[in-house]
C-alpha cells in the first residue's frame, strides 16, 4: 500500500491554539477566582478540584456546544428555506425517513456532529441561499459563548463557575475555529466554505449537490436515479488516458464530488473493476486545497484495498505490501471502523489474509448491527453487495483442489 505524505494544514495550528486557550482560561478562571480556597484544601483534595473541575468545564461544554452549534445550523436552514433531514451528535443520529422521525447510529470519524439539510431549488441563475446557513453554527456558538460569560465570572460556587465558564470558552472556540476560513484534513470549516461560496459559483455549486445528494439518500433515492447533469463534471474519472487535461484545479471541489458520485454509481451497479479505475484516475489527480479531504481519500483507498483482498491476485498484492504496509493498512480500517467500509475490509482481512476466525465474526457482527441501524437504504444494499465479494472469496478459498 502507498504510503502518502499527508499535506500540513492551518486546521493543526488553530486546533493547537484552541486547546491552549482552553488550558489557559481554565487556569485563569479556576485559580484566578478560587486559588485562595484551593490553597486551603489537603494536596489530595486540591488535585481532585482541579482535575475535577476540569471535567466540569469542558466535558459537558463540549457536548451542549455541539448541539448549539448543529442547531444553530438547523434554525437558520429552515429559516433559509431548508428541508430538515438528519441531525447527528456524536454517533447518534435522527432523521427524517418516510415522513417519520429516526433514530440511529452514524459515527464519522473526525466530526462531532453535523446538521444535513435539503437545499432549496437553485435560481435560474443557480443561486440559493446559503449564507446564513453555513453561519448558524458559528453565531449560535458566539451567542451562548457570550451570554455565558457573565454567569462564570460572577457564580460564588467552583463547580458551577467552572460549568459557565467551559460553556463560555469552548462557545468563544468553535465559533472562532469554524468561523475561521481554514481548510483542514478531514472536513472545512463553515468559515472556509462561506469564503469559497462566496468567491466560486462551481463552489456554490458543489455544497448544493452535496447537500441534495444526501437529501436524496435519506428519501430512498438510489444514485441511479439522481439526474444525469449531477454526474457530468466528474465524467474525468471514467476515462484514465484524459486526466492530465481534465482533471480539477479552479472548480476541483465541484470535479472531485462528481467524480465521487461516478464511482458511486459503479458500484452500485456492481461494476467493481471499473469504479476501482476511476478511484485511482480520483486518488493519482493533482488536486489543490479544495480536493479530496482525508476521509474521502481513505474511503476510496479502502475501497481499493478490499477489492485487492477479495480478488484473484490476493497473495501477490499481500506479498507486496510487507509488514509496514499491512499494519497501515489495519490502522487505516480501524481508524474507519465507524464505518461500514472500514469494518468490512477487517472483516475480509480476517477471513482472507490473516484468518482468525473470532477476529472475523467479531466483525461481522459489528458491520452487520452498523446496518441494521444505517440511516440510507440504497448504501446499505450496495454494502451488502461488497460483503457478498468477501464470502465468496472465501467460499472459493476453502474449496478442495482439483
Amino acid at each position: 500500500m502507498k504510503k502518502t505524505k499527508k499535506p500540513r494544514t492551518r486546521g493543526s495550528a488553530a486546533g493547537f491554539a484552541l486547546g491552549a486557550a482552553l488550558g489557559l482560561a481554565f487556569c485563569a478562571g479556576s485559580l484566578g477566582r478560587f486559588g485562595n480556597w484551593l490553597l486551603e484544601l489537603p494536596l489530595g483534595a486540591y488535585l481532585a478540584c482541579l482535575l475535577g473541575g476540569f471535567a466540569v468545564c469542558f466535558v459537558p461544554a463540549a457536548l451542549i456546544q455541539t448541539v448549539v452549534h448543529e442547531g444553530g445550523h438547523l434554525v437558520c436552514g429552515l429559516a433559509s428555506g431548508y428541508g430538515f433531514r438528519s441531525f447527528r451528535v456524536g454517533s447518534l443520529l435522527w432523521s427524517r425517513q418516510n415522513g417519520r422521525l429516526k433514530l440511529s447510529r452514524l459515527q464519522v470519524p473526525g466530526t462531532a456532529g453535523q446538521c444535513l439539510l435539503a437545499p432549496p431549488v437553485p435560481a435560474a441563475d443557480g443561486s440559493y441561499p446559503y449564507r446564513l446557513y453555513l453561519a448558524g453554527g458559528v453565531l449560535a456558538n458566539l451567542l451562548t459563548g457570550l451570554l455565558c460569560l457573565w454567569p462564570a465570572l460572577t457564580v460564588q460556587n467552583y463547580w458551577l463557575a467552572m460549568f459557565w465558564l467551559g460553556l463560555a470558552v469552548l462557545g468563544l472556540g468553535m465559533a472562532v475555529q469554524n468561523g475561521l476560513p481554514v481548510h483542514m484534513a478531514r472536513v472545512c470549516t463553515d468559515g472556509y466554505n462561506f469564503y469559497r461560496m462566496a468567491k466560486n459559483a462551481d463552489a456554490r455549486r458543489a455544497v448544493w449537490l452535496q447537500l441534495a445528494y444526501v437529501a436524496s439518500l435519506a428519501d430512498g433515492c438510489r444514485v441511479s436515479e439522481l439526474p444525469e447533469e449531477w454526474f457530468a463534471p466528474g465524467a474525468w474519472v471514467l476515462h484514465p488516458s484524459a486526466q492530465t487535461q481534465a482533471a480539477p484545479r479552479l472548480d476541483e471541489a465541484l470535479a472531485v464530488f462528481c467524480g465521487l458520485l461516478q464511482i458511486a454509481r459503479l458500484q452500485e451497479q456492481g461494476r467493481w473493476a471499473e469504479a476501482d479505475a476511476a478511484a485511482r484516475t480520483l486518488l493519482a489527480a493533482p488536486a489543490g486545497p479544495d480536493g479530496l479531504l482525508e476521509l474521502q481519500r481513505d474511503c476510496l483507498e479502502l475501497d481499493l484495498a478490499y477489492s485487492a483482498l477479495v480478488g484473484p491476485d490476493r497473495a501477490a498484492w499481500l506479498e507486496g505490501l510487507g509488514r509496514a504496509g499491512r499494519a497501515e493498512l489495519k490502522a487505516k480500517a480501524q481508524k474507519s471502523a465507524g464505518l461500514p467500509a472500514g469494518q468490512r475490509v477487517l472483516y475480509a482481512w480476517y477471513t482472507l489474509a490473516e484468518p482468525q476466525p473470532r477476529q472475523a465474526s467479531a466483525w461481522r457482527q459489528r458491520y452487520e448491527k452498523t446496518l441494521a441501524c444505517y440511516p440510507y437504504p440504497a448504501e446499505v444494499d450496495c454494502e451488502r453487495a461488497q460483503f457478498a465479494r468477501a464470502q465468496i472469496s472465501a467460499g472459493a478459498a476453502v474449496q478442495p483442489q482439483a
